[in-house]
């Protein structure tokens, strides 16, 4: 399955704290995990900031916006997830 044409979300209440994205849909019992950064919040001593779940959940954000973006201005994205299985 081509994950980069379909729709980024992340991962909110009620199964995550936004650091977890997700392809295809919200659930993530039915998106497909793309990236997981839940083990950085839980070991802050290691980075060089204040607040790392916010700074994460902010970069997380970020990253779903940009390629929700490039999906629709490229027009790239597919309308559902069968399309993505052609590859």
């Amino acid at each position: 399955m081509n994950y980069l044409i379909l729709k980024w979300y992340t991962v909110d209440d009620p199964w995550g704290d936004g650091t977890v994205v997700v392809a295809g849909d919200p659930d993530p019992h039915l998106g497909k995990v793309i990236c997981s950064n839940e083990h950085a919040v839980f070991n802050p001593e290691s980075y060089d900031v204040e607040d790392v779940g916010e700074f994460i959940r902010n970069t997380m954000k970020h990253i779903v916006e940009i390629h929700n973006c490039w999906i629709e201005e490229t027009g790239r994205g597919a309308i559902n997830n069968s399309q993505a299985l052609v590859d």
